[in-house]
């Protein structure tokens, strides 16, 4: 049976759907046999994203969905974040907590740090197919095959 290699999940851009994009990327991680730390990593990192997605990309707005995409590439998992709201460039607002240790970041909002600190590869664009952040962090499997 081959493995699933590529997952996504779209949800309305409400905070009552952070824990499900957290589960989502819990989910996925599992499925693809990604260890523990990368895990974290992701999970962290996609839930600040779409929270400060819904706080800021659609303030103002009425509601839209985010589109939480992940595809296993080589040795490395790449994650899109698609929204519909406000383009919001993560890349030109670094925030001021950069050198804070990543244990004392803030979750959500504008905790952004964490992503700039712990994945690669990172790239914002503002599509007529929505507002796309990609960024990739390497894994290696948990078991041999």
């Amino acid at each position: 049976m081959k493995t699933r290699l590529k997952f996504s999940v779209t949800l309305a851009a409400e905070l009552e759907a952070l824990e499900r994009f957290e589960s989502f990327i819990i989910d996925t991680c599992g499925e693809l046999d990604i260890e523990t730390h990368v895990r974290d990593n992701l999970t962290k990192a996609v839930r600040d994203v779409c929270k400060t997605i819904i706080d800021v990309g659609y303030a103002g707005l009425d509601s839209g969905s985010i589109i939480v995409s992940m595809v296993k590439q080589s040795s490395n998992v790449v994650v899109t974040i698609t929204d519909f709201g406000n383009p919001l460039d993560p890349l030109s607002k670094l925030m001021s907590n950069v050198g804070q240790a990543i244990e004392d970041l803030p979750m959500g909002g504008f905790g952004l740090a964490f992503l700039f600190r712990t994945m690669q590869n990172i790239k914002y664009e503002v599509t007529q197919a929505g507002n796309r952040l990609i960024f990739s962090h390497p894994f290696q499997r948990n078991k041999t095959e």
